[in-house]
């Protein structure tokens, strides 16, 4: 391409007797027409290089709206997990207290019934206590009663009566049924 000075008004030399020389004015004109051809094509040029920046301008904004688009649906989706964690975060907690609220109704449960078989063997305890000195009282009686026989019998076999007459008479016939003795 010619590079020529768009501005620049050609010099147009005056002929003789009919206005202007040919050769300048076809001079002129072929500048014109190549300044012209310079002109379309710069413009075909820009044409195209505007079309390419409105392609890539329309590329990059419908990128930018499938981007937005996109944020939008993350946003959308991490508030819908989040309303998620909250609801079960929620329900954790609401059947943590039922569970604990159960655990010591049950505790409460096993300390009543606990503290109901502590008293009944505490019962228990005083009454066999109880028995033991009965019992204890009872063998001293006996062992006192005993001894006394036994210091009687020993003191005098005399004065001992039998405690059933029938059976001494008894063992008095039988004792003189017996052979060797008299």
């Amino acid at each position: 391409m010619v590079a020529v000075d768009r501005f620049e008004e050609p010099q147009l030399r005056r002929a003789w007797l009919r206005g202007y020389r040919a050769g300048d004015v076809e001079l002129a004109l072929a500048q014109s027409r190549l300044s012209q051809q310079g002109l379309d094509q710069e413009l075909d040029a820009a044409k195209a290089r505007g079309e390419q920046l409105a392609a890539e301008v329309k590329e990059l904004r419908e990128r930018d709206a499938a981007v937005r688009a996109r944020e939008v649906e993350l946003v959308e989706a991490l508030n819908a997990v989040r309303a998620e964690r909250e609801r079960l975060e929620t329900e954790a907690q609401t059947r943590a207290r039922e569970l604990v609220a159960e655990a010591e109704s049950r505790a409460a449960a096993f300390r009543t019934e606990a503290l109901r078989r502590v008293e009944e063997l505490q019962h228990q305890s005083e009454e066999l206590l109880s028995l033991r000195g009965r019992m204890l009282a009872s063998v001293h009686f006996a062992l006192d009663e005993i001894g006394a026989v036994v210091r009687r019998v020993e003191s005098d076999e005399s004065t001992v009566r039998p405690l059933y007459p029938d059976l001494a008479g008894r063992l008095g016939a039988l004792g003189q049924d017996e052979p060797g003795e008299g």
